[in-house]
């Protein structure tokens, strides 16, 4: 996502993080739950639940923005499809 908001040009790496998202998407459309993050007080854990859905929707979503602009289309194309460019 930082290297789509601040419009980087290695489209390279962007398209290989998106690659990446849609290859660790489970079947039922979720991410795999990952350890928890954040030790504060030195007696928790921060575990996010929904951030594991969100960023990685919200990144595939910026990243299908960006890649439309940067192509100038204007018909919508299966994102799979769209990760290879």
């Amino acid at each position: 996502m930082a290297l789509l908001e601040t419009g980087d040009s290695n489209w390279n790496a962007i398209s290989r993080g998106a690659r990446f998202l849609l290859d660790t998407q489970e079947a039922d459309g979720t991410w795999p739950k990952q350890d928890m993050a954040g030790i504060f007080f030195r007696t928790a854990l921060l575990d996010y639940v929904l951030y594991r859905q969100y960023f990685p929707l919200h990144a595939l979503g910026l990243y299908e923005q960006r890649r439309r602009a940067r192509l100038d289309l204007t018909t919508p194309a299966p994102l799979t499809a769209a990760v290879t460019g």
